[in-house]
């Protein structure tokens, strides 16, 4: 039942997870780096209803980032990334409703040049294909946040 303004017991909840992370470098001036994250939610006793479903709507049960730069000594200091963060599905729900995000993946790359061991410049470009998602949902009135769209940065970099 909706109880505005204050929670009552919903049942016994179970929680449970885990996440690894690889990162290494295969070949010379190529560095990854991969990550996984596994979350279930479950209401372990609770009513009918409950009993076996997702406790934790807005968590996404799979999230994965995948990132890749290189820069190749034969070409004196160019170098090139690129990275992939997505999740799972997630809905939102309230007593106004529930509003969903399927599973998505956002896309972003980087170029550059290291001029010396002090100075390097690069751009970069954050969800290359400007998909249109959820970075949080939540009821159809509330906390529906969209992630940044498209977006471009070019950076110089010195360090002394």
């Amino acid at each position: 039942p909706a109880n505005p303004g204050f929670f009552v017991q919903a049942g016994v909840v179970r929680i449970e997870g885990f996440e690894f992370e690889v990162s290494g470098t295969p070949l010379s001036g190529l560095d990854l780096t991969a990550s996984y994250t596994n979350v279930l939610t479950e209401y372990e006793v609770g009513t009918a209803a409950q009993t076996g479903a997702v406790f934790d709507i807005f968590t996404p049960r799979h999230q994965y980032k995948f990132f890749a730069r290189y820069e190749p000594a034969e070409l004196g200091g160019a170098f090139v990334a690129a990275s992939v963060n997505g999740q799972s599905g997630v809905v939102g729900g309230g007593v106004a409703g529930i509003r969903e995000q399927g599973p998505f993946a956002v896309a972003g790359g980087q170029i550059g040049w290291r001029f010396n061991e002090h100075l390097r410049a690069f751009v970069a470009v954050n969800n290359v294909f400007d998909k249109v998602y959820y970075q949080r949902v939540g009821s159809p009135n509330t906390y529906n946040f969209y992630g940044e769209p498209r977006s471009f940065l070019l950076t110089l970099r010195a360090n002394y």
